[in-house]
Formats: C-alpha cells, structure tokens, sequence
C-alpha cells in the first residue's frame, strides 16, 4: 500500500507525464485524482472506471 506521500508523488510525475505529452486531464480526471489522493477512492476503482464506459 503507498503512503499519502508516495500517492502525491506518483500523482504529480503522471501529470508532469502526460503534460509533456501535450495531455491536459479534463476536471472530472482531475476530481478522481483529488479523491485517490483524499482516500475516498481506490486505485482499482480509477483503472476499472474508464472500463465501464
């Protein structure tokens, strides 16, 4: 299981990431992330979401 320090990192490189590759996340991407950070949600549930579309 990752700290809340280790989810914040992981967080800000996949951003720095995707930024670099001219990807700017929508806000409901960024309220996902906001609520893994907060633990209101898993991992898993923000991988199985773009599934369930």
């Amino acid at each position: 299981m990752l700290s809340s320090e280790q989810k914040r990192e992981l967080t800000i490189d996949t951003m720095a990431s995707w930024a670099l590759d001219g990807m700017q996340p929508d806000r409901e991407t960024v309220e996902d992330i906001n609520a893994y950070l907060d633990g209101h949600k898993t991992l898993h549930e923000l991988i199985e979401k773009p599934k369930k579309l």
